[in-house]
């Protein structure tokens, strides 16, 4: 069971449930295949660690945001 986080692409529903963009979701890589490909989840722990790469970017950056 991997954890994958929704991107700007989603919501994804799963099992009669939407799931908005930044929330995570629990699945099985089978299941969460298709929807990594089109890009609607990335994997949870990659998304963690970009989101904290830019944050200290945009730190570094006094607090300017970067694209």
């Amino acid at each position: 069971m991997g954890k994958y986080t929704v991107t700007h692409l989603g919501p994804v529903n799963h099992d009669g449930r939407d799931y908005a963009e930044g929330e995570t979701i629990e699945l099985d890589d089978k299941a969460a295949a298709a929807a990594v490909a089109s890009g609607a989840l990335v994997d949870a722990a990659k998304a963690k660690a970009e989101a904290k790469a830019k944050a200290k970017a945009e730190a570094d950056a006094g607090g300017q945001p970067q694209a």
